[in-house]
């Protein structure tokens, strides 16, 4: 997936959280793009395009399926995705 189609992808994700990210103190309403790009740079430790988009797009999975998630939360979840994916990328080799 190059930049382009990866940018679009998490736009359409922070579309669809926006309505779920519940108020936090000093937020009242909060930036789902800030959220996501935030969460990348913490778990992946770089910006969306300095890491591989497989690990990136793992996150933002994990991002929609907990939208309030910590970070603890999102990162296992993240890890399981990118395993299954790389699984899933490894049979379909075959």
């Amino acid at each position: 997936m190059d930049e382009k189609e990866l940018l679009e992808y998490i736009r359409l994700i922070a579309v669809e959280i926006q309505p779920k990210l519940l108020p936090k103190f000093g937020h009242p309403t909060r930036n789902a793009y800030a959220h996501i790009f935030l969460v990348i740079k913490i778990i992946c430790k770089g910006s969306y395009n300095e890491v591989p988009s497989d690990k990136v797009i793992s996150v933002v999975d994990a991002i929609k399926e907990y939208p309030n998630g910590n970070v603890s939360e999102i990162f296992i979840l993240a890890k399981q995705l990118y395993k299954n994916n790389k699984l899933k990328s490894v049979d379909s080799s075959k």
